[in-house]
């Protein structure tokens, strides 16, 4: 069997005699799409907008009312969960496989497939996930 222990019965003991180097523990992601952002991006988009003149919240209200797009702040990059858990297991050195799964309702759905992407007039912000974790103290394994 790949990916398992292989077993051999000897009279009343099971030995184990090969581990596989996918054996290693499982882990699953969802299945998800999307453009993930810093929370310090957030905090600085809202900070700007906390603090700017009535004026222009009354321009974005105006706006939106007409049908234009309410403003969307997005990642720079689309992403997806199970490259994000692959990434910080590895950097950690955790010996843990990471298998994408898909589940059959209607968010998961929605999450898999990029429909919560945000859409095409969005302002993209960075760091990249893969940056942003660089960046990251050294913790070590979770072990």
């Amino acid at each position: 069997m790949a990916g398992r222990a292989q077993l051999r019965r000897d009279g009343q003991r099971e030995h184990l005699i090969q581990q596989e180097p996918d054996a290693r523990p499982l882990a699953h992601a969802i299945s998800c799409c999307w453009t993930r952002h810093a929370a310090r991006t957030v905090a600085e988009a809202l900070a700007v907008m906390a603090t700017s003149p009535q004026a222009e919240f009354a321009a974005a209200r105006a706006a939106e009312s007409a049908g234009a797009p309410i403003p969307e702040l997005a990642g720079p990059l689309e992403e997806n969960l199970a490259s994000l858990a692959r990434l910080v297991t590895a950097r950690r050195g955790d010996r843990v496989r990471i298998e994408e799964v898909k589940r059959a309702d209607p968010d998961s759905e929605a999450a898999a497939d990029g429909s919560l992407l945000p859409g095409p007039h969005a302002r993209l912000a960075g760091p990249t996930f893969e940056e942003w974790l660089a960046a990251q103290p050294d913790s070590g394994s979770a072990a």
